[in-house]
């Protein structure tokens, strides 16, 4: 039973992190990929780690929750200009009225904050501080994925 998940843990980092760099585009952990790694990451931990299996279900269960409170994205392979500009687009796209400021840009038309922190030089976490869950938040958070996606991986 450990081999099945061993398996469908690693498809589908294969999934998420390797088709997007043979394609040479920017890996984009959103919280719903984040989220499926965690699964399958718990499950692989109940099988496998049969000594230390209390410890690994309590990691995983508060980075489940931390996944849950808070909205983040990891991206890795695009720089934060250009991670700026394709949020500036995304903004500009989707008729969002928005003002930049030093930490982020905040959405002024359904309120909102949008920060960006750079951890390496191409590793970047992306957060959404959303008071609200509307459809145009929803909106510019798709649009700004699609935006990302279409710039080249950069080392």
């Amino acid at each position: 039973m450990s081999f099945l998940f061993l398996a469908l843990l690693i498809l589908g980092l294969l999934y998420i992190i390797v088709l997007p760099l043979y394609r040479k585009r920017p890996i984009v952990l959103t919280e719903k990929k984040l989220l499926s790694i965690v699964f399958f990451a718990f499950g692989f931990a109940i099988f496998s780690w049969q000594t230390f299996w209390i410890l690994w279900v309590s990691i995983l269960v508060l980075m489940f929750l931390l996944l849950y409170f808070v909205s983040f994205w990891v991206t890795l392979g695009i720089e934060k200009v250009d991670l700026n500009t394709a949020l500036q687009k995304a903004i500009s796209g989707t008729l969002t009225k928005s003002e930049t400021s030093a930490l982020g840009i905040k959405l002024l038309e359904p309120t909102g904050e949008i920060k960006m922190r750079s951890i390496f030089q191409n590793l970047i976490i992306v957060t959404f501080n959303l008071a609200s869950k509307s459809a145009k938040q929803k909106l510019v958070k798709t649009v700004f994925q699609k935006f990302i996606d279409n710039y080249f991986f950069k080392i």
